[in-house]
């Protein structure tokens, strides 16, 4: 009774299988995966994983740890929702079962995607920043030094940019370099890449024509 009441006051996913096969699940995975109880119970757990995934968890339930990892569930209209499986031993109706917890861990990669794309792109332009552009610098310059190509830069500086802040304020500023970073990109081919050095300043690394 105080498992029944624990798996259906959880916000989490919860499923016991035994052998790989289903004998219980809780109505949040139930909301997760898009399935009625009965359309889940008796069945392999691997119906319910995307098929990329599926060697993963299969080895996991043969070896049977306890375990916590990263994986990609399959809701019933096809969709891939990345989760969390967290992998314990339990004494369920009578006999021992493994219980796992399936996290949504949608927000999480979002953020951390978000976090990843703050940490290399300007969040005034969306350019890539300082940072990204040397990284990516230097890797072409090793390249070019290997393959004997050459490469041209570009630095490109807004005359009077000071004016037009201390004079119609920093609103306008800001739509000035968006507008600036947009009109540099447009005129890009594939392989030549802007950054926004820093202010008011720009750097174009162009590549050789192909």
């Amino acid at each position: 009774d105080r498992l029944a009441k624990f798996m259906h006051a959880s916000e989490e996913g919860i499923v016991f299988h035994k052998g790989g096969y289903i004998t219980d699940v809780n109505p949040p995975l139930l909301n997760l995966l898009g399935y009625t109880m009965d359309e889940m119970m008796g069945r392999l757990t691997l119906e319910f994983i995307a098929p990329e995934a599926q060697q993963k968890v299969a080895a996991v339930i043969a070896a049977a740890p306890e375990t916590r990892y990263d994986s990609m569930a399959l809701h019933k209209d096809g969709t891939r929702i990345p989760v969390q499986f967290i992998v314990r031993r339990m004494q369920h109706q009578g006999e021992v079962q493994r219980l796992t917890i399936v996290r949504d861990i949608r927000d999480r990669l979002q953020a951390e995607q978000r976090i990843q794309h703050l940490a290399h792109h300007d969040a005034l332009t969306g350019l890539p920043n300082r940072l990204a552009f040397v990284e990516r610098l230097e890797r072409r310059m090793d390249e070019a030094r290997t393959s004997g190509e050459s490469l041209a830069l570009m630095f490109i500086d807004l005359d009077h940019f000071k004016r037009i802040n201390d004079s119609l304020g920093h609103v306008v500023g800001d739509t000035l370099l968006k507008t600036v970073a947009s009109r540099i990109t447009e005129a890009l081919r594939i392989g030549d890449m802007v950054a926004r050095f820093g202010g008011d300043e720009f750097l174009v690394l162009l590549a050789p024509r192909a």
